[in-house]
């Protein structure tokens, strides 16, 4: 931001001194008026450039550049991020203020009024970190994926929020959790989620953090999945680039 403003400041200083100096060596009397209008409309411009800006990075950065057709959106808080999606969701109050309409009621790990290969896209923001079983959900949205069909995930980068100080999750942890087959209320790490959080918090299921991450975890989640269990292709991912910047994207297509 400090150096976006920086060169905003160094353009309007430049403007600033070229139409000084045209303005002096006319008539300044008669062009006062103009030197104004320019300069105001400068400013305006250089802000609906920011602006302009920030919208084109945030869609290149949303769902909705690449969820296409008929899918689901799990833990979506009750809003659409892509019109016309099944919003599936645990809970039906979130905020504990503010009741909000779901389509189905269910288990992230467990879709089972979902048919097979029945979708084009599966939606999840800021959902993975909340699950126990990371590898069981993401195995059943392949599941009622078709071929060709992708996940578009946001996930918290541990680093820029409030599980700064928690310890990254490897990968071996999340094979030992599907192969042990912890329940989506498994306790083991609420204590790490409450004692370690950056403040401390006083939370439980499904408001915890199991898991957390950064980028590079992600994608060697999704090679050990490609490798071991369903065939995909990371199609993109980006860094730290989204309009919240604690976050990072990654889309997964199944082949």
């Amino acid at each position: 931001m400090k150096k976006k403003i920086g060169n905003n400041l160094l353009v309007l200083i430049i403007i600033f001194i070229f139409i000084t100096s045209f303005v002096i060596y006319i008539k300044p009397k008669t062009y006062i008026y103009i030197y104004v209008l320019l300069i105001v409309a400068i400013v305006i411009l250089l802000r609906i450039l920011s602006v302009l800006k920030e919208r084109i990075f945030e869609y290149l950065c949303s769902p909705k550049r690449f969820c296409k057709g008929k899918g689901v959106e799990i833990g979506s808080g009750g809003l659409h991020n892509i019109k016309g999606s099944l919003l599936v969701d645990i809970i039906t109050d979130f905020s504990t203020k503010t009741i909000y309409n779901v389509d189905y009621i269910a288990d992230a790990h467990e879709l089972p009024k979902i048919n097979d290969a029945s979708m084009d896209y599966v939606c999840s923001s800021n959902v993975l970190e909340h699950l126990t079983n990371p590898i069981k959900a993401i195995l059943e949205w392949m599941r009622i994926l078709k071929p060709g069909g992708i996940i578009w995930l946001k996930i918290p980068d541990k680093r820029k929020t409030f599980d700064k100080n928690r310890a990254r999750t490897k990968l071996d942890h999340l094979i030992i959790d599907y192969k042990n087959g912890v329940p989506f209320d498994d306790p083991t790490h609420v204590d790490d989620h409450n004692n370690n959080s950056v403040p401390p918090r006083k939370e439980k299921h499904p408001y915890v953090h199991n898991h957390v991450w950064i980028l590079e975890d992600i994608i060697e989640l999704f090679n050990y999945i490609n490798k071991k269990y369903v065939p995909l292709n990371i199609a993109c991912y980006n860094e730290n680039k989204c309009k919240n910047a604690q976050d990072f994207w990654i889309v997964v297509k199944k082949l």
